[in-house]
């Protein structure tokens, strides 16, 4: 059986889709701990894997931060091999009953020409996509599953959705578009011209949800109320799931600052956007974002010609390389 998958490893959830089927899209929290042998193991789940995999054992997702030590994924470099393969293969489960098969990968990095730093003067994309292919034998919740891998080119965040918006004419096809791809750590920005080529990217780290989160953090009402012991990402959980607050407690809120803060970080961000890309300003009929952030945006920017949110935009990258897939 070959199936097509669909993979985005970001910085705040891994989400991907097997094969071209209108199936629900795999979300996994980009948080993983490593099980010591012996050591205290919780429940596993569908969205919260445990994976075993060359005499390691990781489990993935919410789940995580139940474990004593726990680490985002961004912040082990995800684009190591030691840490991108096995995050794909906690998205590879079980399908129609079947735990061997074989993948036509499609997946994205945000920006796969960059040297890779294990091989002079090889990308990134290049050397990842040489370590991908094979076959991956491994147990996924405890089933023993085998995986044949056939990476195809990686992608930019960012291209499929400028692309499948194009042809879906949700924006116009003349000039450039900007797409501004706001994940949990970094602020990506691609220039896409008129023929659909990449002419300009760049990412500002430490600019995305995580560059929100800390503003709020460090907000004198909020922290009378969280103190200093906190974590990031938990109140990047607390934006995502538009709660508002920290783990689930509505006394430990920041809705009464939370506007500022954004007003603020996209100010910082749109500075440096504009700043970065000057040059393709006068060429640019829309400025798109996607990425988990992005819906907070919508306030500021919506009804302003010029801007545009994808729908959807926390599945954009994952969704639109399936429809472009599927639309060739």
């Amino acid at each position: 059986m070959r199936l097509q998958h669909y993979l985005d490893a970001g910085n705040f959830t891994v989400q991907s889709i097997t094969s071209n089927m209108p199936t629900d899209i795999n979300v996994i929290r980009s948080v993983r701990s490593e099980i010591i042998p012996g050591g205290r193991v919780l429940r596993s789940s569908g969205d919260s894997p445990i994976i075993d995999y060359l005499d390691k054992r990781y489990h993935y997702g919410a789940s995580a931060y139940d474990y004593q030590s726990h680490t985002a994924i961004a912040n082990d470099d995800k684009l190591e091999p030691s840490v991108f393969i096995p995050t794909l293969l906690a998205t590879l489960a079980p399908f129609g009953g079947q735990s061997e098969y074989t993948i036509d990968l499609h997946w994205i990095l945000p920006n796969p020409s960059v040297p890779s730093r294990h091989v002079v003067g090889q990308p990134i994309g290049e050397y990842l996509r040489e370590q991908l292919n094979g076959t991956f034998d491994f147990t996924r919740n405890g089933l023993g599953m085998s995986v044949k891998v056939f990476p195809q080119e990686p992608q930019y965040e960012g291209l499929a959705p400028v692309l499948a918006a194009r042809k879906q004419s949700l924006i116009p096809s003349t000039g450039n578009t900007i797409c501004i791809d706001i994940g949990g750590g970094t602020w990506n920005v691609l220039v896409v011209n008129q023929q659909g080529d990449i002419i300009d990217q760049a990412s500002k780290d430490k600019a995305g949800g995580v560059r929100l989160a800390s503003l709020i953090a460090d907000n004198y009402i909020v922290k009378s109320r969280l103190g200093d012991e906190l974590e990031l990402e938990r109140i990047m959980d607390g934006l995502a799931n538009r709660s508002n607050c920290y783990c689930g407690n509505p006394r430990v809120h920041w809705n009464d600052v939370l506007g500022q803060s954004i007003e603020q970080w996209f100010s910082e961000g749109k500075g440096w956007t504009f700043t970065r890309f000057k040059q393709h300003m006068a060429n640019t009929t829309m400025i798109m974002f996607i990425g988990g952030n992005a819906n907070l945006l919508e306030p500021r920017i919506k009804g302003k010609q010029g801007f545009f949110i994808y729908p959807n935009p926390e599945t954009a990258n994952v969704t639109a390389m399936r429809y472009m897939a599927m639309a060739t």
